[in-house]
């Protein structure tokens, strides 16, 4: 290669790479939000609140269930089992009554905040009087206890 054609590869290098920079601070950065996209971010709850069940992105949709686990060690146990994608440990955890299910949208009292491992936990009372758990406890993950 001659001394020309490398100033020519060195020139348009830098031109590609200013032209790449250019449109990288150009483009948005995905933090705005379209004024019709704006959605209403559910708030978690503090205890003696009280407020919902909700496992969905949309708090206003009441499709599923959310789990419940009755103590700190089936909590921990149900965590062991969805990070190891453990079908078996939960259908066990299910079938002893270690973990039990909720529709979407159920009442809750949120009653304490757990300690520890479990400091992302909510310890919640079913309040709703419909539901076959009503006035049962149990611990489920803080962003899942919403308020209405």
């Amino acid at each position: 290669m001659n001394v020309r054609t490398l100033q020519w590869a060195a020139l348009g290098s830098v031109i590609l790479l200013f032209a790449v920079i250019v449109l990288v601070v150009a483009l948005p950065s995905g933090e705005q939000v379209a004024e019709n996209e704006q959605t209403r971010q559910p708030e978690s709850l503090s205890v003696g609140e009280g407020g919902i069940l909700n496992t969905n992105d949309d708090p206003a949709n009441c499709e599923g269930i959310a789990i419940v686990s009755r103590n700190k060690e089936s909590y921990g146990q149900l965590q062991e089992s969805f990070a190891a994608d453990d079908q078996i440990g939960f259908a066990a955890l299910m079938e002893s009554g270690a973990i039990f299910s909720v529709p979407n949208c159920t009442e809750v009292l949120m009653i304490g905040n757990g300690e520890g491992f479990l400091s992302f936990s909510s310890e919640v009372r079913i309040t709703d009087t419909d539901n076959s758990h009503f006035a049962e406890t149990g611990f489920v993950p803080y962003e899942f206890a919403i308020q209405k």
